[in-house]
């Protein structure tokens, strides 16, 4: 019995010390500065940390979308495709906040598949609810109906916002996303930590890549299937896409991830637009 005991105990230290490092983590470094007025968007305009007006004229208060980028940040082969997530957002009548977590730190890539990132990870959940807390005080947006998008690491970070018990580390008692998700993030990278966790409690869209072995779909089904029971979740894999499909500015590129996979990036056109058209769907179905 006294065994049992001791099992038992040290199972829960050990459970509340794997996630113990994101309220550490957070307190690393400075706060990151948004753009204090929103602008029109403008492709030709640098998008880092800046803030856009819907482009269409809506009922206000309307929807703010916070977008994030992949753990190599926004750079010369990356940024024109987030800029057309960004129209694709503002023409559906956000207000959306692109964040960059790592220009303004001097930070390099962020691919580690390690703890030994650039910008540690409780951070970039910081900057979340940062980025967040700050579109909400934008004149016409929602703060009820604020949301995060981002894409592989970004979208990872959402999933650990989305986390309870990460929330309650690092932004306790301040204003959460309406919902979080984004494309081909990854759920375990099998060094004992996971970014998407089984006491997510805000709605999660996590579009997945069946020939992604960067990321693998797999590893995400088993924690998606639990949480959906609780919470509104839309997941989907597509056949034939591989990480990074919807990056025209990357096809062709030859990856070696973190957790030893090499691989090329394909961008899919059709892929693209199905989960451009399932995330505003998504995202516009909470009123």
């Amino acid at each position: 019995m006294k065994i049992k005991s001791l099992v038992f105990a040290l199972g829960i230290v050990a459970s509340l010390s794997a996630q113990a490092f994101y309220g550490r983590e957070a307190t690393i470094g400075e706060d990151l500065k948004f753009a204090n007025s929103a602008v029109s968007f403008d492709s030709s305009k640098s998008i880092r940390n800046s803030v856009f007006l819907p482009s269409k004229k809506i009922q206000e208060p309307g929807p703010g979308m916070v977008l994030l980028p992949a753990c190599s940040g926004i750079h010369a082969r990356s940024e024109d495709d987030l800029k057309i997530w960004t129209k694709v957002f503002v023409d559906a009548g956000y207000t959306v906040l692109v964040v960059d977590h790592y220009q303004p730190r001097s930070a390099g890539k962020n691919c580690s598949g390690s703890r030994n990132r650039t910008v540690a990870e409780g951070r970039l959940v910081k900057d979340l609810y940062d980025a967040v807390e700050h579109l909400s005080k934008m004149p016409g947006v929602d703060k009820n109906r604020i949301f995060t998008f981002g894409f592989s690491l970004g979208t990872m970070v959402g999933g650990l916002a989305a986390s309870q018990d990460v929330y309650k580390q690092v932004a306790n008692g301040r204003l959460r996303p309406r919902a979080v998700g984004g494309l081909y993030g990854g759920c375990d990278y099998g060094r004992g930590g996971n970014y998407l966790f089984n006491d997510t409690d805000i709605p999660v869209i996590w579009l997945m890549g069946a020939d992604d072995p960067e990321t693998p779909a797999d590893r995400c089904v088993p924690t998606l299937k639990v949480i959906e029971k609780k919470v509104k979740v839309d997941w989907h894999i597509y056949p034939g896409a591989t990480h990074c499909w919807d990056c025209k500015g990357m096809d062709g590129f030859l990856k070696v991830a973190p957790n030893g996979s090499s691989h090329t990036y394909r961008y899919h056109d059709q892929i693209t637009k199905d989960s451009m058209q399932r995330s505003l769907d998504f995202f516009n179905s909470f009123k």
